[in-house]
């Protein structure tokens, strides 16, 4: 068996000083006075987002954002909170594309997003955007990205989670721990993150729970196993050949603004069907071995995509056109190979060390069942499974899919209300 050469460090630790918020203690309470590089919105009433923008290596492109979502007690004082959960978005999707959808489209109530459901609720929300993300569309030398793997965006978390206590317990929250939701591709970073930190002492954790949702970090199906496989090499291949990123977010973009702007328009992608025929196909169409889709959709009489089942047309069309465009082909074959299991790498050695309480969270016509199995690699006795099916298994291609979970008009019904219900029963740290 072939070992794959890579290091488990925390190479960005070092840099956390940069960026980092300024405190002023008064005697009854706690005042920010915030740093050049953080903005803050108001969402609605009392609630409101700060972002931060954290350098994380010398490059142009080594800068991540960091997101919290957080009620307020007067102008820049954060509400006290107990509850905090970190957040990290699946590939392609940014924090807001993900977390808070409904405030990309003026026909969707602004509660409608998980993270201000969250918040309204008094749970702090964190999380990040990874730098690959931010990587402007124009971009056209990807050289930057060649060493872009697993490892990094691993440690990419680490300052972000850093971020997040260091800013909890500057504004009266304490120095606790996190609980960590990692959506699709989050999961599989999360699940990597803690096979990291399983091997820290205690009191240096930063996560009491995880969350993966819709997603695996192991399979015991086989034709899935071979895929990943081939897909390992087929990245490999693409970086022997100087291809560095993946493009993928470039055609999420183009079907939503094309579906949008001109819907009955013929398709150059896919001609035989209008713009929005073609959007709504890619959306909907089973994917990979275990077919697995991002939305459920409907028909009309003759067959053709027509609609989406669970989430509305717009936020769905907004939901397109904030992707980001671009994945690094290094962190996919990193994960690939975790899937695989032919190649030795260092981001599944532990395991069995990982004890934190788990919730897995998915969807009947996502990964749904097929993203338990990694659960019970774990050394956790707290696993809880929620998966939303909506359609008996012979309907599994019209179920809840992939993406209904964060966008569904009803995700707060079926999925975000149980998610809370496990932070707030789960507020004990498993260190102690």
């Amino acid at each position: 068996m072939r070992k794959k050469e890579k290091t488990q460090s925390r190479m960005f630790k070092s840099i956390l000083g940069v960026g980092v918020i300024m405190v002023l203690l008064t005697g009854a309470g706690t005042s920010l006075a915030l740093a050049n590089n953080v903005e803050r919105y108001q969402i609605f009433g009392n609630l409101y987002h700060y972002i931060w923008y954290e350098q994380v290596g010398p490059g142009t492109y080594d800068v991540i954002r960091v997101h919290r979502i957080v009620k307020e007690t007067a102008p820049w004082q954060p509400k006290v909170t107990r509850d905090a959960l970190f957040l990290v978005h699946g590939a392609n999707v940014t924090f807001e594309t993900c977390f808070l959808p409904s405030l990309l489209t003026p026909s969707t109530p602004d509660a409608q997003s998980f993270a201000v459901y969250l918040a309204l609720r008094n749970v702090d929300v964190w999380g990040i955007d990874h730098s690959s993300i931010l990587v402007p569309p124009e971009t056209v030398d990807f050289s930057f990205m060649e060493d872009w793997d697993l490892q990094r965006q691993i440690d990419e978390i680490a300052v972000g989670l850093d971020k997040a206590q260091s800013v909890r317990e500057a504004t009266g929250s304490g120095p606790g721990k996190l609980h960590y939701l990692g959506f699709s591709q989050g999961g599989i970073e999360g699940y990597a993150y803690l096979n990291m930190e399983s091997q820290e002492p205690c009191a240096q954790r930063r996560v009491r729970g995880f969350i993966p949702v819709d997603i695996w970090f192991k399979t015991d199906y086989e034709a899935s196993r071979l895929e990943c496989c081939f897909e390992a090499d087929a990245a490999r291949d693409q970086i022997a050949n100087g291809i560095f990123q993946d493009e993928q977010g470039n055609l999420i973009w183009l079907l939503g603004f094309l579906a949008e702007t001109d819907p009955d328009g013929p398709s150059p992608i896919i001609p035989v069907f209008t713009n929005l025929q073609a959007g709504l196909f890619i959306s909907m169409i089973p994917m990979d071995a275990i077919a697995w889709h991002f939305w459920a959709g409907t028909f009309d009489e003759s067959g053709l995509p027509d609609g989406l089942n669970y989430t509305s047309i717009p936020l769905w069309l907004a939901f397109l056109q904030s992707v980001g465009r671009y994945e690094p082909v290094a962190a996919a074959a990193d994960q690939f190979d975790i899937l695989c299991n032919e190649i030795e790498v260092p981001f599944d050695d532990f395991l069995w060390a990982i004890d934190v309480p788990v919730l897995y969270v998915g969807a009947a016509g996502g990964f749904g069942e097929f993203g338990v199995y990694s659960t019970t690699l774990l050394g956790s006795t707290d696993v809880t499974t929620h998966i939303v099916q909506l359609r008996p298994d012979e309907e599994r291609n019209l179920d809840f899919g992939h993406a209904d979970l964060f966008t569904a008009k009803f995700a707060k019904q079926q999925v975000w209300k149980t998610i809370l219900k496990w932070i707030q029963s789960h507020r004990s740290d498993p260190c102690e």
